[in-house]
């Protein structure tokens, strides 16, 4: 969807290698000596804090050079004066850049600089967020086979043995719904959630916030609130189902955050979530590698909370 490029059998070797920049980067920017660094930029040049620095750095580079070459690629081999619809947001990027060019000779805010950090920021903030949601699934349905059962059970019944599950059938599987919603209610994927600055003087609580001062909502007040969800921390899909079984889009479910500045890719991301779990789950049964090494549900310290390393084994259904 970035760069019309798929990772396949042909190429996971690259897609680990990013996968693996993003993980270490992730996991320095969770360590306290990344906070001394942003506050005192001179401290990058102690040893310790160094390399830390230099991770992160690194990290970046090679991210940014993976999508500086399929830009260039893309202005290289794609018809920027199509008519037709894009098949991918580089693509579109690109035709928009061009028409500026060519009708006021500006490319304006329409930069290739702006276009690697626009992929950049949609690839970190997709990928690791999807991943890690889908790592909790399996740890959550090993230590809850009942429900991964009871959304084959559902499945059955809608979908039967055609093909496999669509976005159509979302709207008629509410349970696999509320298993999700509560999967991410629960994790809380972003526990630090991510700065905002006040557009205006305000009050919040009876002190006083001043125009420019940043903010960070804490959605966790909100998803584990005892009052909106009775024994918080207790995984329990019913509470997303109304008595006559339909999904209930609770307007506390918050794990995109709130405001104008919410996650932008929400819409796909419960789609890609959707769909990714229920086909796991209807083709195969999921458990721990052996009964002495269940996942634990410890969350590991990073930007992104996922769970510790683990193996499962999948077994096919049907």
């Amino acid at each position: 969807m970035l760069l019309g490029h798929r990772f396949d059998e042909s190429n996971m070797a690259e897609f680990r290698k990013l996968r693996h920049l993003l993980e270490e980067q992730s996991r320095v920017i969770n360590q306290p000596s990344f906070l001394l660094l942003m506050m005192l930029p001179s401290m990058r040049r102690f040893p310790y804090l160094r390399d830390a620095w230099k991770t992160i750095m690194d990290c970046r580079d090679n991210l940014f050079t993976f999508l500086r070459e399929k830009i260039y690629s893309h202005e290289r081999e794609i018809d920027l004066d199509r008519e037709d619809d894009p098949t991918d947001i580089c693509e579109a990027y690109l035709r928009e850049r061009k028409r500026r060019i060519d009708s006021d000779g500006d490319e304006g805010l329409y930069s290739l600089k702006q276009l690697e950090n626009l992929l950049f920021d949609l690839w970190v903030g997709g990928l690791e967020t999807t991943t890690g949601n889908l790592g909790w699934a399996a740890v959550f349905l090993i230590h809850h086979s009942e429900v991964q059962q009871r959304m084959r059970d559902e499945m059955a019944v809608v979908v039967g043995g055609d093909g496999p599950i669509t976005s159509a059938h979302r709207s008629r599987l509410p349970y696999c719904g509320a298993v999700l919603m509560e999967l991410q209610r629960l994790v809380n994927i972003v526990p630090l959630n991510l700065s905002r600055t006040t557009t205006r003087d305000v009050t919040i609580g009876g002190y006083s916030v001043s125009k420019g001062t940043a903010v960070m909502p804490q959605i966790s007040a909100i998803l584990y609130d005892e009052e909106i969800f009775p024994d918080p921390h207790a995984f329990v899909p019913e509470r997303f189902l109304t008595d006559d079984g339909k999904l209930n889009n609770m307007d506390e479910w918050i794990p995109f955050s709130v405001g104008a500045r919410r996650c932008p890719g929400e819409s796909l991301a419960k789609m890609e979530l959707f769909l990714f779990l229920t086909n796991i789950v209807r083709n195969f049964e999921i458990s721990a590698e052996s009964p002495d090494k269940i996942p634990s549900m410890h969350k590991t310290p990073a930007t992104v909370a996922k769970p510790e390393k683990h193996f499962v084994k999948l077994r096919r259904m049907i």
